[in-house]
This record gives structure tokens, sequence and C-alpha cells, in this order.
């Protein structure tokens, strides 16, 4: 059965652009969002298709103390989801103060590459951050680089 599913996952077309219409939690007590989330009774398991992106299941884990499963077949969609995990997961650990730094940019195959910045920074609360922006180390002419032989 595992292989059936794997195989099924595998030939899975990619979802379209428009079935990504919801990217966050919708808090208006109006929304489908705030409609679905009242219809769940707290602490239950939940089963959820189509996780996308798992906002839907950190609004139920956090307001309502459910255990969620996700399923989504789409690979950027579950990618996008874990990498939201793992970013959540990494905050959580930290027991007194969470430093968050990242590079501008990297070299990749012999060429300097642009890096942005994680979209979930966005999504920590204003009041908790303090951003300081460091000048860079200056660095060592080549003429007084080390080095090893």
């Amino acid at each position: 059965m595992e292989d059936e599913l794997r195989s099924a996952l595998d030939k899975a077309e990619p979802a379209p652009p428009h079935a990504f219409k919801y990217t966050e939690f919708q808090s208006d007590p109006a929304s489908t969002h705030s409609k679905v989330v009242s219809l769940v009774p707290p602490a239950t398991r939940v089963l959820e298709f189509g996780a996308a992106t798992g906002y839907m299941s950190q609004v139920l884990k956090e307001q309502l103390g459910c255990t969620v499963v996700g399923i989504e077949i789409d690979p950027g969609a579950a990618a996008l989801a874990e990498e939201r995990r793992l970013f959540y997961v990494g905050m959580t650990r930290a027991m007194d103060r969470l430093f968050l730094c990242r590079a501008r940019e990297r070299r990749w195959r012999g060429g300097m590459v642009r890096l942005e910045a994680s979209p979930f920074l966005g999504e920590i609360e204003s009041e908790l951050l303090a951003h300081r922006h460091p000048d860079p180390a200056p660095r060592r002419p080549a003429e007084r680089q080390l080095t090893l032989f």
C-alpha cells in the first residue's frame, strides 16, 4: 500500500498557481478559515488534506490544542510547509534569547548569488524584534591571506 501511495504521489501533477489563494490564516470572524476553526472541537485529532503551507494546521495546534497531520501532494507546497515547521521548531528551542542572522550573498558554482531572507521572518511579532545591521568585517588583503602549505 505504501509503495502504491508513493507511486501515485510521484506521478501527481503540481497544483496550479490559483490553488494557493490562501497562504496565511484569515482571522476575520466572517472568513471561511474562522468558520472551519469554529467547527473543530478543542484537543481533537485532525487529518488535513491539501495542507498547503501548513498555516491552518498551525492555527489548529496553537488555538485549539489539536494534533494535526497534514497531507499535501504538491512537492512545492510540502517543501514550504516543512521549511516553516523547521523555522518554528528552531525558534521555540531558544531559552532566553534568539539571534537570527543570514548571509546576503554566497558563492555558488564559481559566482556570487544574492540570497533572500526567509519569508517566515515577517511572521514574527514586531515587538519581539530588535534589528541590528552590523558593518561587515573588513577583509584581509589578498597578499596577507594566510595559506595552509
